[in-house]
């Protein structure tokens, strides 16, 4: 997994990644122009990252919320 977080570094159009809990060992916050755009990403890129076995995407229809303050 070292491999797989060194490389998603050199990605530009990932701005977040997280090693998670549960059924999924990393969850990506990537930015692009379009779903044909995400298609190429994932096709010429994240399925060829070390390590990787699957990958499931969801796709944020729309923003309800968004704040960066935190309540403490």
């Amino acid at each position: 997994l070292n491999d797989f977080e060194t490389a998603v570094q050199s990605i530009p159009n990932v701005l977040e990644c997280y090693s998670t809990s549960g059924d999924k060992d990393y969850v990506l916050k990537v930015v692009v122009e379009s779903v044909h755009h995400y298609e190429k990403l994932l096709k010429t890129e994240l399925v060829h990252l070390p390590n990787v076995a699957s990958v499931h995407s969801t796709f944020a229809l729309k923003q309800v919320k968004y704040t960066t303050h935190l309540p403490i």
